[in-house]
């Protein structure tokens, strides 16, 4: 029975006849903030035809099932791991995707194999970032990543939705939209859909609305194929998609014939796929499985694929250096491969030039049908880069390393927490594992009816571990925090101390679904209690801030909630991490943490920041109000004060300044008594017009986007300094204009803390974002200087000197998101500085630097320090 609160048919889930909440945990699938945007995608995939009411779906007969992942866009990877396979079990066969994921966690890899072959046809969104970069899970063999193209109306419309209607075609390049190597096809944006309660909206922009006519594309060739007694894989399907998307070659627009990088192999064309649906027709499977998209290489490459068919098939796999080259070199050819991989041909990244180089598999068939796959990757050449790197971690690396002397043998080992679930201690000496180590965090609870498919299901860890000593023995403990909402701590030798894992007091959400169960910031070590050990301080999604000791007992006054009920008491999450620093001078350690909470309308919003005592008492002027154009710009993410705030004594008062932004805001600079540093006209005390005499930045001026900070020195006795990631304003004409490409610069900011004046070299233009990373700063090529080491969604790591320049051998090539900021230290022990870092497709890379161990490390890792600090000095 539907509602008799039990689990009838013993799947798992109680009553779930409409569909099942993976965020909420429960049978209701809708939004709980009344947010519209499922309801949106539902109305392009599948809106019911000829009854006069609004608008006409691309697949009007399907069968929708709802499964709610998230309250906002940007969902955990493990709850979308859940849905998809949830789905996968109730039938579905094409499954719509407008979101993007905080992690990807090996049980989404796991989830995306599960469903491909149960013969699911998966779409997901590339993004809306204006970037080459690439999400979790479009990048995978087994889903079409789905960009966008407007209507020629689209600047109008973007101004009065009714000129949508004056369009004559889709052909314009979303300019919004993120493209790149691993891009499937494109399809429309800016179309009406159904709204949220009823009725219809003009317009909807962005490629969440482009995903549901590619899902509903599939559906109708699946269905095609059923009519006629013809059973399809899902790499026949997405074959057919692929082959039958009519091809955008206008060279004035950005496309070029064939696949390029903007429209992949162009607009998809239902009618023409589902014509396609015939016997004799369906195209063969062409699909190169190794190496990875965007797999760095250094040594011998096995290249490996399937090219089969319905009847005899010929195949040739092809090689070329570059993203979108127009000449290909024959490296090996044959006939039908089978039902499995098997390796196809060999290549030795040492005899390939430096960079990214793409595969071409192509299969033509009997009957003339022909199918093609892609890959792309990167041939690495840095003598500097150690040997037995990069290493693999089979899941991706949000999380920053921290760098400490776990075992004890004077070098500083490599700890790391992924979203897979595990935190690794690996020593800098040997390359291996510590004893006892990786540690993996349990269960996520509600996980088991999925994990009897594709295994432990694990919510993981995105926050940085925190390495001290929070029990009194001679070696330091690691403690990290999942996205579950536990803590855990480890001794060095791996065994969890008694009283962990602890829990925050939410285990589910509330507040209409604005606060979680969840803990997204890193953990932070003080001893608030002054009993000679560390207390363990994080902010959790629950809006609460905690403390708790070693034997896993909260400290006395805490836990706090963070809420201004003064302006409102906007139940929000907190994203950012805590800060532990001296604000008033009193010798106690003061605790600084931001909130999602977002005031106000644009242009006159603000988000909130709160200091309280080692007692868990606010401080005197605190929250402050942190000012900013569009404060809830995207949930969570752009949301508040998504920055983590950074500490120094700035102004020689032997008590802690607070640097920190407002998403949409400016740098600013606040006394610990809550006031607010300014500057001319009682704008932001950080430049934010113009730049430095010595930039090669065009920018009018800069606005944050939730990147984080440091402080440090470039030079010993030179002028204290902040460093962090900002964005050209330019951002907001390119946004109003969706149908025109406008230049606009990811930037790395650099002041004189002090006078907040531009330093000479910065703003620094970057490749890309630089959400949520922050710069190290230390020396790393030997000169006794510290240079600024910052990497963005542009796959390098740089070095900036105070010149701007970069030391030889720099920036390093990645291939990957450098998500996560790089940490600095002797992991070798043979007295040079090593560089560490992570990216987002899970490699971790360690880098020697000619510089000495004891050369200057200002701020060497995200947090500033492996107790996760975020204060200079």
């Amino acid at each position: 029975r539907a509602t008799n609160g039990i689990d009838d048919d013993h799947d798992g889930f109680v009553d779930d006849w409409r569909g099942w909440d993976f965020y909420a945990r429960d049978n209701r699938p809708t939004s709980d903030t009344q947010n519209p945007h499922g309801t949106n995608v539902a109305g392009v995939l599948g809106a019911a035809a000829n009854n006069g009411i609004d608008i006409a779906g691309i697949a009007p007969g399907a069968r929708l099932l709802p499964i709610r992942t998230s309250d906002n866009i940007l969902h955990q990877g493990v709850r979308v791991a859940e849905g998809i396979v949830y789905a996968t079990d109730r039938g579905a066969k094409a499954i719509s995707m407008s979101l993007g994921t905080d992690s990807f966690s090996s049980s989404l890899r796991r989830a995306v194999r599960y469903a491909h072959r149960h013969g699911v046809v998966m779409a997901v969104a590339s993004g809306n970032e204006f970037h080459f970069h690439h999400h979790y899970p479009q990048v995978m063999d087994d889903v079409l990543a789905v960009g966008g193209i407007n209507p020629d109306t689209a600047n109008l419309a973007a101004r009065d939705p009714h000129l949508a209607r004056a369009a004559t075609n889709f052909t314009v390049h979303a300019s919004y939209a993120d493209y790149g190597p691993h891009l499937d096809v494109v399809a429309p944006t800016q179309v009406p859909t159904t709204e949220w309660g009823g009725g219809s909206r003009l317009t909807w922009d962005g490629t969440s609305a482009a995903t549901p006519h590619v899902a509903a594309t599939a559906a109708l060739v699946l269905s095609r194929a059923r009519a006629l007694g013809i059973r399809l894989s899902a790499d026949e399907a997405i074959q057919i998609i692929r082959m039958t998307a009519t091809d955008l070659t206008d060279r004035s627009q950005g496309y070029a014939p064939g696949w390029d990088l903007l429209s992949g192999w162009g607009r998809v064309n239902a009618f023409a796929a589902v014509r396609r649906v015939a016997p004799g027709r369906i195209p063969p499977v062409a699909n190169i499985v190794a190496p990875d998209w965007y797999q760095p290489e250094r040594g011998r490459i096995g290249v490996r694929g399937i090219a089969k068919g319905r009847s005899p098939v010929a195949w040739r796999l092809e090689l070329a250096a570059g993203e979108q080259p127009e000449s290909w070199k024959v490296i090996a050819h044959g006939t039908s491969t089978g039902a499995r991989a098997r390796t196809l041909a060999r290549l030795d990244a040492r005899k390939l030039a430096r960079g990214g180089w793409t595969l071409r598999l192509r299969a033509t068939d009997a009957h003339g049908n022909v199918g093609e796959d892609r890959e792309f990757f990167y041939a690495l050449h840095d003598p500097s880069l150690k040997r037995g790197y990069p290493k693999r971690l089979g899941t991706s690396g949000e999380s920053s390393p921290t760098l400490a002397d776990v075992n004890g043998d004077g070098a500083a080992d490599i700890v790391l927490a992924t979203a897979g679930g595990r935190v690794n201690v690996w020593s800098g000496r040997t390359g291996r594992e510590l004893p006892g180590w990786p540690r993996a965090m349990g269960a996520m609870p509600g996980s088991a009816p999925i994990a009897r498919r594709i295994g432990t299901v694990r919510a993981g860890f995105v926050g940085t571990p925190a390495v001290g000593n929070i029990v009194g023995g001679k070696r330091p403990e690691v403690v990290a925090t999942t996205l579950d909402g536990r803590v855990y701590a480890w001794t060095a030798r791996g065994r969890l101390l008694r009283g962990f894992p602890f829990h925050i007091r939410l285990r589910r959400p509330a507040a209409n679904g604005r606060l979680d169960a969840a803990i997204y910031a890193s953990p932070a070590l003080a001893d608030l209690d002054r009993d000679g050990k560390l207390d363990v301080v994080f902010g959790a999604a629950d809006q609460r801030i905690y403390a708790v000791k070693g034997n896993g007992r909260l400290v006395k006054g805490w836990p706090v909630l963070a809420r201004d009920n003064a302006s409102g008491g906007d139940p929000e999450k907190i994203l950012s991490s805590p800060a532990i620093g001296d604000l008033n001078g009193d010798g106690s350690p003061d605790i600084v943490e931001g909130t999602a909470e977002a005031y106000g309308s644009s242009p006159n919003m603000s988000g909130r920041v709160y200091a309280f005592s080692s007692k868990g008492k606010l401080l005197p002027g605190w929250p402050v109000k942190v000012p900013g154009l569009a404060v809830n710009s995207i949930p969570l993410a752009g949301q508040g004060v998504p920055m983590s705030p950074v500490l120094a004594d700035v102004d020689g008062d032997h008590r802690d300044e607070v640097a920190v932004a407002s998403f949409t805001g400016e740098p600013e600079l606040y006394r610990g008594d809550g006031t607010r540093m300014t500057g001319a006209g009682g704008q932001s005390h950080f430049d934010f017009t113009g730049t430095g005499a010595g930039s090669r930045a065009t920018a009018p001026s800069v606005v944050a986007l939730g990147a984080n900070a440091a402080f440090g020195r470039t030079r010993r006795g030179g002028p204290l300094g902040l460093f962090g990631g900002v964005v050209d304003s330019r951002i907001a004409a390119a946004q109003s204009a969706p149908a025109t490409r406008l230049a606009f610069e990811h930037l790395l900011g650099g002041w004189d803390a002090a006078s907040g004046d531009w330093l000479a070299s910065y703003p620094i233009p970057m490749e890309g974002w630089q959400i949520p990373s922050a710069p190290a700063i230390a020396d790393v090529d030997g000169h006794g200087r510290a240079e600024v080491i910052a990497g963005s969604s542009g796959d390098v790591l740089h070095a900036f000197r105070p010149d701007g320049s970069e030391p030889p051998g720099w920036p390093k090539d990645t291939g990957g998101w450098l998500l996560a900021s790089p940490a600095v230290g002797d992991v070798d022990g043979d007295g040079r500085a090593e560089v560490v870092a992570v990216t987002r497709d899970g490699y971790l890379y360690v880098w020697d630097t000619p510089a000495r161990a004891g050369s200057m490390r200002e701020w060497p890792s995200f947090r500033h320090d492996a107790r996760n600090t975020g204060r200079f000095g």
